[in-house]
């Protein structure tokens, strides 16, 4: 089994791929699980939409050093983003 434990398929870096044609590269190339990373609070939203639709993408969620210390999120709120059953 091979799994892709670090994508970013909320990206827009690639203009002419979209998500379904990723995935479908990816089981082309007998990868049959993905973990897609939400680096920033913003990215949160589609990142979730995505790993709802397909079943075999999964979520996680932390902060880029990039990002550090610009990112207000409470505990409340990082509790109720990860009680979604896509996040690992």
């Amino acid at each position: 089994m091979l799994v892709d434990s670090h994508c970013h398929l909320n990206y827009t870096d690639f203009p002419d791929e979209d998500v379904a044609k990723s995935l479908q590269n990816a089981k082309d190339n007998n990868i049959q699980y993905i973990l897609t990373v939400a680096a920033d609070y913003e990215s949160l939203p589609d990142v979730t939409q995505i790993s709802s639709e397909y079943k075999n993408v999964f979520a996680a969620f932390g902060i880029h050093p990039e990002y550090a210390g610009k990112v207000n999120i409470t505990e409340n709120e990082l509790k109720k983003i990860l009680s979604s059953p896509t996040f690992i």
